[in-house]
């Protein structure tokens, strides 16, 4: 309204004698060589029309208000109009945002996903994939979206459930002869996933922790070495369940690479679900599944498995064994800049009694070790920490308030810095 009148204001000045030829003369001549209090009420009045007409849009038409009255009744439709106008607008634009609540919780994941991809090195394949994941999991499994799910009753829950996921989990094998009791129950803990062409979706010796039940697609089962194509899973059938089973073999890795031939829709059972839920509450799918792992178990390659597993952890320990060289040799670079910066010291110590003296620990091993037998000069790791003492304590063999600088632990090998030149 302030913004009006200021409008009706300067539309008043305008035509209030600046040019010869104005709008207030086209508009009504008579009003614009009148005078007095009441004529010049007239004028404002007269502009603020003008003004709120052309800021609602409504126009001014072919037959215009002549007297005070009748401008004064054609503002307040105006005003009347737009507010109506805008509530109207803004009722709809409320309803149309929360006509799906599924579509806002994605994009508000969406938004998260960009806001934690823009600032860090990660591949735009990447970055589409997990997109793509969380499309299909608000498509396949709705319920694992809206956690309102939990607050419904039981029984409730489980149709619900059962309504959303029948073209998931109701097309499975597996799962169609059951009640639909205990098939709401396990499609509660299904998890979508969506493999693209060529994608893994896991290789041998990988740590399982999940197993995978075929919707839509086909998998291509390899062998150890990846190098041809064993078996396939299609639709209705499940890999990877060994592992799950029997965790000692070997280590609970994965006994065979699999990948997706095409575009390829499976639900994910993971191991902590089917030992929390599963197993106690659904023995007997958890024995049934148990006993095709056992049936799978018997053909196959044991001792190539265990060789390919043997050689990874060959590969891992020499791993682990560089890395430890390597970080022997940081530590010495340090032992000799710790020994360099106590002869410093000790030069600055005959020219005043003020100076410090640098002792250090002397062993360099996995675990701690004790600091007695120490002297001045000797330079060493074992608990990784140095020790700054004035001299004459450290003669006593007193050890007063030391400043310690903390190093990670040492690597195993007992040496002290003399043996390490």
């Amino acid at each position: 309204m302030l913004n009006r009148a200021v409008c009706g204001c300067i539309l008043d000045s305008a035509g209030g004698g600046c040019q010869d030829w104005n709008w207030l003369i086209k508009y009504d001549t008579q009003l614009y060589f009148a005078g007095g209090a009441e004529d010049a009420f007239s004028k404002y009045l007269t502009s603020v029309y003008f003004t709120v007409a052309t800021l609602t849009t409504v126009g001014y038409g072919d037959i215009q208000p002549t007297n005070d009255t009748e401008r004064a009744y054609s503002i307040l439709l105006s005003l009347i109009g737009a507010i109506v106008f805008a509530f109207c607008i803004g009722s709809i634009s409320s309803l149309a945002a929360q006509a799906n609540k599924t579509e806002i919780l994605v994009e508000e994941a969406l938004r998260e996903l960009t806001d934690f991809f823009r600032y860090r090195p990660i591949s735009k394949e990447y970055q589409s994939r997990a997109k793509q994941h969380v499309f299909q999991l608000a498509r396949r499994a709705p319920h694992k979206v809206h956690h309102i799910l939990g607050i419904l009753p039981d029984r409730i829950r489980k149709e619900v459930v059962e309504c959303v996921t029948a073209d998931t989990v109701g097309t499975l094998k597996i799962f169609s002869s059951m009640d639909r009791n205990t098939r709401a129950e396990i499609a509660w803990l299904l998890t979508p996933q969506l493999l693209r062409p060529k994608e893994f979706l896991y290789r041998v010796m990988d740590i399982g922790k999940a197993m995978y039940f075929v919707v839509r697609g086909e998998l291509e089962l390899l062998s150890p070495d990846e190098s041809r194509v064993v078996s396939k899973a299609g639709p209705g059938e499940f890999v990877g369940e060994i592992p799950l089973f029997y965790q000692t073999f070997p280590n609970c890795c994965r006994d065979c690479s699999v990948r997706a031939r095409g575009n390829v829709e499976a639900l994910e059972l993971t191991l902590a679900d089917l030992n929390s839920h599963i197993k106690p509450h659904f023995p007997d799918v958890y024995e049934a599944l148990r006993d095709f792992a056992k049936a799978r178990l018997e053909f196959l390659p044991v001792a190539i498995l265990k060789a390919i597993f043997r050689s990874k952890m060959q590969n891992r320990i020499r791993e682990i064994e560089n890395q430890r060289v390597n970080y022997v040799m940081q530590r010495r670079k340090m032992s000799r800049a710790a020994q360099s910066y106590y002869q410093r010291g000790q030069d600055g110590a005959l020219k005043s009694n003020r100076s410090m003296s640098l002792t250090a620990s002397a062993m360099l091993s996995w675990g701690g070790s004790s600091t007695s037998g120490m002297v001045p000069g000797q330079v060493g790791w074992g608990e990784g920490l140095i020790k700054i003492q004035p001299p004459n304590a450290v003669l006593r063999g007193t050890f007063a308030s030391p400043t310690s600088v903390a190093f990670p632990p040492t690597p195993a090998g007992s040496t002290t810095y003399d043996s390490l030149q």
